[in-house]
């Protein structure tokens, strides 16, 4: 993925991420098919911290430095199958002995579904459509 870029747009932290430093709103491009044809490599996509996430939504999921093994990317637009639990927020610490979390996602070309340990997510954020053509965000509460 690349940072969007827009007169208004603001631009991404260095890799790796840390969800605090991401704006609420922000643009990513593309770098991959594998969500073909929903998204296409190169497409401009509008997503929100802040926005509710329910099963069926496409997000991105930013895994932590930690978890990526070598050659991988933090970074993956997924459709979510099944979310979190409600109250349970990102990050999260496993402990060994008690229920493991997963998130459940997939991918369309070709198709494919992950299941990724709570744990091991730093943070999803709702995929709101293509970035805006015009470059300008929505306003808080426009989403």
């Amino acid at each position: 993925m690349n940072n969007a870029s827009s007169a208004n747009a603001t631009a991404l932290p260095e890799f790796p991420l840390a969800p605090k430093d991401i704006p609420n709103l922000y643009g990513l491009e593309v770098v991959a098919q594998k969500m073909e044809p929903v998204f296409s490599d190169g497409d401009a996509l509008l997503f929100s911290k802040t926005a509710a996430l329910h099963n069926g939504d496409t997000a991105l999921i930013i895994v932590r430095p930690e978890f990526v093994p070598e050659g991988y990317a933090q970074l993956m637009v997924k459709r979510i199958v099944m979310g979190l639990p409600p109250g349970l927020t990102l990050p999260w610490d496993w402990t060994p002995g008690t229920v493991r979390y997963v998130v459940i996602a997939e991918q369309t070309n070709p198709p494919k579904s992950y299941t990724i340990p709570a744990d091991q997510i730093a943070a999803i954020h709702k995929c709101l459509g293509p970035y805006p053509a015009n470059g300008f965000l929505p306003q808080d509460g426009e989403q």
